[in-house]
């Protein structure tokens, strides 16, 4: 027993030892060195950097608690605050710490400066409706209709107020810098269109408004590379529907400023024989004053004012109608009728023949500059002359025709009075009557006899073709055959008198019986 109480003590001792060899064996592989164990405090930052600064010494609790549990500590991280800078040997230190400053502490800086905040690289990206509401050159308008959205005016000039018509921006590099400018058109919400618009230059944080101009009924496109506007012109006579002519103006910067390089004006064609009606409208309400300022200077040069003014001494009433030439560019066809006053009491007379027009830039609009036009030879026959058949006819014929109106004494093939006539198409340039063996036909082949047709030469430019035959009065006319598939339809003759072509057609008569109904319309006179 005293022999193994001496051998117990020391086996205790040994398997102590071995115990705590092992142990101090795990813990010299374990514990990493001072410099490794900083830099695994980076890694931790992001959970503990909300937390203050710890006031404990980073020493053996620190080590220890990262020994054992891997997790860095408050301590921990007061250390890695004062060493990260020398952190190297971890490879993911450098991904964690970009900056000094902890995360929480940058994103701030990321988002100091909104998309919202800065023009995109090209302007027409540019969300204009929150430019415009915010741009202090303009001023926010009551709009006058809810069906637009917004209006503004421009604070340098009050007189410019409208809708920005952001469907239809205008794009293009005015100053010649590489970048487009925005021209916007402003709408009026009225009959006066468009009346201007505002021009955008790209600029930060948003496009600068760098110029605008004033308009009515203004158009904008781009033209060579260059931005240009149109304007309507009035002479003062016209309804605002129908201007005389347009402005043209282009457009350029002179450093920031834009500026109007050039200036034209054009008039509009459809304008030629308002513009002509409105001098005879003068003439008859004795305005001669007026009606001479519509006269091109050519034509004043040649007829002084006080001796063509004499010429309507005895004038009463005058009344016209006027249309246009489709073929002769700037010549209005004019039909007078006059009533002057005489010995043996008033006189009435009629007169036909053309215009021509020039345009005037100084006066702002179209001037009757060169006349041809002729009495008419045998006024308007009198209705005794016209047969019964187209006596309902008459008072519109009359009444809108501006050509001259021939109609047949006499019918071959059918008793007149067994016929009925209809007007099919009327206007200033064109009759077609209907002549046939129902009233209630309506064109139908089956109950059609003829058909009379006048048409203004100028709007019919086909060469006559057909049969030569000689009419009445030394004229020719060209007769064409009546055309048959699975019915037939009219045979016709065609000629032309003075500056129209007229057409007499009819299924129940060939070439010798229309000829006779042809003549008898030539030798009668227009009506």
């Amino acid at each position: 027993m005293k022999q193994f109480s001496k051998i117990g003590p020391l086996l205790v001792i040994l398997m102590l030892a071995l115990v705590l060899a092992a142990c101090g064996d795990d813990t010299a592989t374990s514990l990493p060195p001072a410099t490794t164990r900083v830099t695994t405090a980076p890694e931790a930052t992001p959970t503990v950097t909300a937390s203050p600064p710890t006031t404990a010494p980073a020493t053996t609790a620190s080590t220890t608690s990262a020994a054992t549990t891997g997790v860095t500590t408050q301590p921990a991280t007061t250390a890695s605050t004062t060493t990260a800078p020398v952190a190297t040997r971890d490879e993911t230190t450098p991904k964690a710490i970009t900056s000094p400053v902890p995360p929480t502490t940058t994103a701030p800086v990321a988002t100091t400066a909104p998309a919202t905040t800065k023009a995109p690289a090209s302007i027409r990206q540019t969300d204009w409706p929150t430019v415009l509401k915010n741009d202090p050159q303009l001023k926010q308008e009551p709009s006058p209709d809810s069906y637009y959205p917004f209006f503004v005016s421009v604070k340098a000039d009050a007189a410019l107020v409208g809708s920005p018509d952001l469907d239809h921006i205008v794009y293009v590099d005015v100053d010649k810098d590489g970048q487009e400018e925005a021209a916007i058109p402003l709408i009026s919400g009225g009959t006066a269109g468009n009346i201007g618009f505002l021009l955008y230059h790209q600029a930060q944080p948003a496009p600068k408004l760098t110029g605008w101009q004033e308009g009515y009924k203004q158009g904008i496109s781009v033209v060579d590379g260059k931005l240009v506007s149109t304007d309507a012109l009035y002479s003062g006579f016209e309804p605002n529907c129908c201007p005389s002519g347009y402005e043209t103006r282009t457009y350029g910067m002179s450093g920031n400023a834009l500026v109007v390089i050039s200036t034209r004006s054009d008039g509009y064609p459809e304008a030629q024989p308002p513009t002509v009606d409105q001098f005879y409208s003068l003439l008859n309400n004795k305005q001669y004053d007026e009606a001479y300022k519509l006269l091109s200077p050519n034509f004043q040069k040649a007829n002084p004012y006080a001796a063509w003014v004499a010429g309507y001494a005895t004038s009463q009433e005058v009344s016209s109608q006027s249309v246009a030439d489709g073929a002769a560019p700037n010549t209005v066809h004019v039909n007078l009728e006059t009533t002057d006053s005489g010995k043996s009491g008033t006189v009435v007379r009629h007169f036909r023949g053309t215009w021509t027009l020039v345009w005037s830039p100084e006066h702002v609009g179209w001037l009757l500059d060169t006349a041809k036009i002729q009495e008419v030879a045998g006024t308007p026959g009198s209705t005794a002359k016209v047969i019964s058949l187209f006596q309902p006819l008459l008072k519109p014929l009359k009444d809108q025709s501006f050509i001259q109106v021939l109609l047949p004494t006499a019918i071959e093939g059918a008793e007149p009075a067994k016929l009925y006539s209809s007007i099919q198409q009327l206007d200033s340039t064109i009759y077609v009557i209907r002549v046939e063996y129902t009233p209630d036909c309506n064109g139908a082949n089956a109950c059609d006899f003829g058909t009379l047709t006048g048409q203004l030469a100028v709007a019919d430019t086909t060469p006559l073709t057909g049969t030569k035959v000689a009419l009445a009065n030394g004229r020719t006319g060209y007769y064409q055959d009546a055309p048959c598939g699975a019915s037939c339809g009219e045979a016709t003759i065609t000629w032309e008198q003075g500056q129209v072509r007229y057409t007499f057609g009819s299924k129940a008569t060939g070439q010798d019986g229309l000829v006779k109904m042809v003549n008898s319309a030539i030798l009668n006179g227009p009506i």
